[in-house]
């Protein structure tokens, strides 16, 4: 936890030890954790505690509070003022303790929007990119120059490497004039750190060869408020998956327990392309009707198993760069159970898989359409027989 210079003014302008019981019962969750903050640094700081060390008292507690020492933390917050009315405000800053005081951390996915070469450089303005035809590669242009403007933003000494507030705070325990208090401050920081991000999103623009008011209002104050929320996907085409094989490695998919399914259902496609049926079911010719007995279809499914799997077996070799493709100690075999689970199914449709995963893919298109939370990228496998969804990128 890393309260900010204005932050920290709020707080020490609150006297716990002149307020009464209701209000002492009315004060957010937040002013509490710092305040103990300030006697858990004084304490480990020798129990110094003047006026001239109060702004060292900010940096000298541990950056990562062990587990004893958030035990002691919450000892502290209880400790603040000798008689309570109310303690849900305090019960609310001990149970806060585990998420709020942990050192500062950009997020990995912001990291990869930073460190990407497309933040570094900024794409002069072009037709392709004003054009209002291809909204894509406009979308892409103007996410970038963002982008670009955050990367700057973050190297500024300004930022001192945080990224802008977003100035909302969550709901808690407190009174109308404490919480309005306590929000004030946080907007008026996302405000300042706002206005700090148009001064370097002006300079990209310039450099970029577009007016000032390329953004609108809007877009900016979404993006600031957003910027520790921010995820980059890059999708891929499935025509291409399907023409090259996979892009990710197979150690990666194998790791997420999701190797094994994806090939099957190659290998069931390969299969349906060699035979005109899914491993598993009989032709619906009326001269083999007569012969689907319980004991033809276990060999059927029994024996289609076994090149199922033989298929799958291939298709990893290949995707693995492994001359030898037809070798089945070239690469690991795909297991002859799960082939066999794809088999006896005989490309089925049951209604509650059907349903579930028709569900999943409304909400995926749902969020496409509205441009509202993270789409997922790019394949899912719902396990039934287990009930895990599993996904990754292929």
């Amino acid at each position: 936890m890393c309260p900010f210079s204005s932050l920290r003014d709020h707080v020490d302008s609150i006297d716990l030890g002149a307020l009464d019981q209701t209000d002492v019962a009315h004060v957010p969750y937040i002013v509490l954790i710092i305040k103990a903050l300030q006697t858990f640094a004084a304490s480990k700081d020798g129990g110094n505690d003047n006026a001239d060390s109060s702004s060292d008292r900010w940096t000298n507690y541990p950056a990562r509070l062990a587990l004893k020492e958030k035990k002691e933390l919450r000892n502290v917050i209880g400790k603040l003022v000798e008689v309570k009315s109310d303690e849900e405000n305090f019960e609310e800053a001990v149970k806060n303790v585990n998420p709020y005081c942990v050192p500062y951390e950009i997020p990995h996915e912001i990291k990869q929007i930073l460190d990407d070469p497309a933040a570094a450089t900024v794409e002069l303005r072009t037709a392709a990119t004003e054009d209002g035809s291809n909204l894509t590669q406009q979308a892409n242009h103007r996410f970038w120059l963002l982008a670009n403007a955050l990367r700057r933003y973050m190297a500024s000494d300004y930022a001192e490497g945080k990224l802008p507030l977003s100035g909302t705070i969550p709901d808690m325990k407190a009174d109308t004039r404490g919480y309005i208090a306590l929000q004030t401050v946080y907007k008026s920081k996302a405000e300042q750190d706002k206005s700090e991000f148009v001064k370097h999103l002006a300079g990209v623009l310039e450099e970029a060869g577009l007016p000032g008011n390329h953004f609108e209002q809007e877009e900016i104050d979404d993006f600031c408020k957003n910027a520790s929320k921010l995820r980059l996907r890059r999708m891929s085409a499935i025509h291409d998956e399907y023409a090259q094989g996979p892009e990710a490695p197979s150690s990666d998919l194998e790791m997420n327990g999701i190797l094994n399914h994806y090939v099957l259902f190659r290998a069931s496609s390969e299969f349906f392309a060699k035979h005109g049926r899914y491993p598993g079911a009989p032709t619906l010719n009326s001269a083999d009707k007569e012969s689907l007995t319980v004991s033809n279809i276990n060999k059927l499914v029994e024996s289609d198993a076994i090149e199922l799997s033989s298929i799958a077996t291939k298709l990893l070799a290949k995707w693995a760069g492994d001359a030898s493709e037809g070798d089945s100690n070239a690469a690991a075999a795909a297991p002859v159970e799960l082939a066999t689970e794809f088999a006896r199914s005989g490309f089925s449709e049951l209604h509650n898989i059907a349903s579930f995963s028709g569900g999943v893919i409304a909400q995926e298109a749902i969020k496409l359409i509205t441009h509202q939370y993270v789409p997922g990228n790019n394949t899912f496998i719902f396990d039934g027989i287990k009930g895990v969804l599993l996904a990754a990128k292929i």
